[in-house]
Parts: C-alpha cells; structure tokens; sequence
C-alpha cells in the first residue's frame, strides 16, 4: 500500500518572501540575461498593475462625468467618445504587456531549463557507464527531466 505523504502546511506571503529570499543566491548564479530578463518582467508586470489602476480611475470618473453631463447629450456624446476609447487603449495595451511578460518569462525559463539540461547530460556523459547499464534509457530519462524541472520550479517560485 502507497505511503500517503502529509501535506505541505500552506505558507502565509511572509513566508513566500522567505524562500525567495532563501534562493537569492541560487538567482544570482543566472547568467545576467536570465537576471535581466526576469528583472525585465518584474518592471512589465508593476506597468501593467498600474495601468490596471488607472482603468479602475478612468471608469469612476467616467461614471461621476457623466451624470454632471447627463442633461447635455452633445456634451456626453463627446466624453463617452473619448473615455471608451481611452478605456479600448489602456486594455490593449495592459493586455500587450501581459503578453510580453508571458513570452519573456517563458523563454527565459525556457533558456535556463536548456542550459541545466545540456549541463546535466554532459555530467553524466562524464561518469562511469557501466554503472549506469542496470538501468532503463526511460528511466534515466525521467531522472534528468525530473531534476532540470525541479531546479525551474525553484527558480520560477523565486521569480
């Protein structure tokens, strides 16, 4: 009968910035793409929260301008205009953010999982072989797959 493993107690934010700040050292042995593209995607995501805040502004005022002009159509018929719009220019551009952000995380997680992979096999190319001819190419394989994801993991959780 399988073990049954206790759960993980879930962590407060508290202690999400404690493993971050645990694997700083680990972050900081990334190439300085990899630093510059994960740095890049923490400045895309604090520019797309704030324009986030500024629709949230924009349809409040939206809402306060338009009862002030509720007895003036032509008046209202210009500002609706002009706020839609607005609003149709700020979701297409926080929507282009997040998609960037997407794409450069992506590929720089991407990159380092490449890396870590190329890094592993060469590691193992350098061992001995025969201690290896007891086990199954399938295995090995889930076993390098295995560790690449997990260093990612750590690294995405620290990101």
């Amino acid at each position: 009968m399988p073990e049954k493993h206790p759960e993980a107690p879930r962590q407060s934010f508290l202690g999400d910035i404690g493993v971050v700040w645990a694997r700083r050292k680990e972050l900081w042995k990334l190439r300085p793409a990899d630093k510059l593209g994960f740095g890049s995607a923490v400045v895309i995501t604090c520019a797309a929260s704030y324009i986030q805040i500024q629709i949230a502004v924009l349809l409040g005022d939206f809402f306060d301008r338009v009862l002030k002009l509720g007895n003036q159509p032509a008046a209202l018929t210009n500002f609706v205009t002009k706020a839609l719009a607005l609003l149709a220019i700020y979701y297409v551009f926080k929507e282009s953010l997040q998609l960037l952000w997407r794409w450069l995380v992506t590929r720089t997680a991407a990159r380092i999982e490449s890396e870590m992979t190329v890094r592993l096999v060469g590691h193992l190319l350098k061992i001995d072989l025969g201690a290896l001819a007891t086990e199954r190419i399938g295995s090995l394989y889930g076993r390098i797959l295995g560790n690449v994801a997990g260093f990612r993991l750590r690294t995405d959780l620290a990101s």
